[in-house]
Formats: C-alpha cells, structure tokens, sequence
C-alpha cells in the first residue's frame, strides 16, 4: 500500500546515506518493510476470500514484542521519538497464538503511532487481563502515542471497510501497508477485540485483547 511504499522511499534515503549514522539501521530495517508489505497483500488476499488459517504455536511473549518494536526503531531513531516497550509481570513467559498475523497488526499499529508522533514517545505495553483460565490467557496489547489524536466523530469509521464515504478517514489512519479494517479482520479471527481511546492533542491509544493459550495448553 502507499504507506508501506513510503515506508520503503523513507529507508532508502537511510540506505543512500542521506541520514549516514543511520545507515545500517535502515538497510535492515528496509528489508524488514518490504517483507511486512508482502505479508500485508497475502494477508489482505486470504481475508477477502475468507481463507485466513491461523497457525497457533508457543511464542516467548517478552521476546516477540521487543522483537516486533525492533524492527521500527530505526525509523523512531531518526524522528527522535522514544520507543518503549513495557510489559506486566501478569503476562506469562510464553503463550500460543499465531504470532505472524499478530505482528502484522501490532507493526500496523506501530507504524501509524510512529506516523503521526513526532515527539515524545510511543510505548507498546503488555498486560494479562483479569479474565484468566488454566488453560488460556486474555493478552491485551496497547500502542499509546503522543501525536495529534484523533477527532470524536472518527473514531467509530476507523475500523470500516473501506467505502468511498470513509476513504478519507482510513485513508489517514493506515501503515505499513494493512490498514486497521484488515486489522480488525485479523483479531477478530483471533476471537479478540481491537478498538482506539483519543482526543484531539492528547494522543492515541490502539489495542487489542485475544484469547491466547496458556504453557499448559501450549505443550499438549
């Protein structure tokens, strides 16, 4: 899409040396952004045919949310905006659930903080909710920015398919080439939930909560 393009145009000047101190950082963060467009258009292609299979296995959760902040740390490097990521002893060391598509939303959503944040911080945190079982974890994932916000009126469209009324909108809240309807898609594959919390100037908050399985269940 036109802002995993951007994306690439961004890490090229990286690349080149128009940014020198930043140049390794941006040849591999480039291949890391052409490869998450491809998984984007793949990802696009199986949810409108309805052939989203989702490939659960046990993830080590500290390290698969580093992992995903990682790769956009070079761009956050060059704005100079820190990038965080803090997570709750409550979440369990490893938990079973498909983390490719999962990446693809949190680096969408990442993407979008980093998009529209040019000071300050994004900070990605990780909590297990209340809701807990002895074979599955509720995982609530959150990307809280301290950009422009978002206005009231659209909030409710963000996650709409895509529809000429709305293209404005999503259009202006979408990243790394998997906008936030696809997002939506994905999550709710999960059984999970993904919504926004912003005002205007205040900065923005995505998040998700999937159920995800448990060490116990992971191993079985």
């Amino acid at each position: 899409g036109a802002p995993g393009r951007r994306a690439v145009d961004l890490l090229d000047d990286l690349r080149e040396g128009r940014y020198v101190d930043q140049r390794d950082g941006g040849c591999s963060c480039r291949g890391r952004c052409r490869r998450r467009c491809r998984y984007a258009r793949s990802a696009v292609r199986r949810i409108e045919r309805g052939e989203l299979a989702l490939r659960l296995a046990p993830v080590k959760v500290h390290d698969w949310l580093v992992d995903c902040a990682d790769a956009f740390k070079p761009v956050a490097d060059l704005k100079g905006v820190s990038l965080k990521v803090a997570i709750d002893p409550s979440v369990p060391q490893i938990l079973s659930f498909d983390s490719h598509r999962l990446r693809q939303v949190l680096g969408n959503l990442m993407s979008n903080a980093l998009k529209f944040t040019s000071t300050r911080s994004v900070v990605v945190r990780a909590r297990a909710c209340a809701e807990q079982s002895a074979l599955s974890t509720r995982l609530h994932v959150e990307v809280q920015d301290t950009g422009k916000g978002i206005a009231a009126e659209a909030l409710n469209r963000l996650f709409v398919e895509f529809s000429q009324e709305n293209h404005t909108i999503r259009s202006t809240f979408v990243g790394a080439g998997l906008g936030l309807a696809t997002s939506k898609c994905i999550i709710e594959a999960m059984k999970g939930v993904i919504d926004v919390r912003s005002e205007p100037g205040r900065g923005s908050n995505f998040w998700f909560e999937i159920p995800a399985g448990t060490v116990m269940s992971a191993v079985q």
